[in-house]
């Protein structure tokens, strides 16, 4: 016979896995030779927000830790094409 697995535990075992997942990443990325510091890393930082919001989700700094992280998403993408931007329009110097 089958039996249903209880939702708090079914919980459990979903978050367990979702910080496994995160925390190897981070590891990965943390691990791996790069020529940019981790801060700059979008695939670290959207790693560390997936752990924040296994915790904290329902917390009143969850929204300004959301834009903080979509600033920094913008800042680095930015960062890395508008150098090229001014090369493909012809403005530098």
């Amino acid at each position: 016979m089958l039996h249903d697995v209880d939702p708090a535990r079914r919980r459990l075992l979903s978050t367990s896995a979702q910080l496994l997942a995160a925390g190897a990443l981070i590891a990965w990325r943390a691990a791996s030779p790069t020529w940019h510091p981790l801060r700059e890393d979008a695939l670290f930082l959207c790693a560390l927000y997936w752990m924040f919001c296994l915790f904290a989700r329902n917390t009143r700094a969850w929204p300004a830790v959301t834009g903080l992280l979509c600033a920094l998403l913008g800042a680095i993408y930015l960062k890395g094409q508008i150098p090229h931007m001014l090369v493909v329009y012809d403005l530098l110097p």
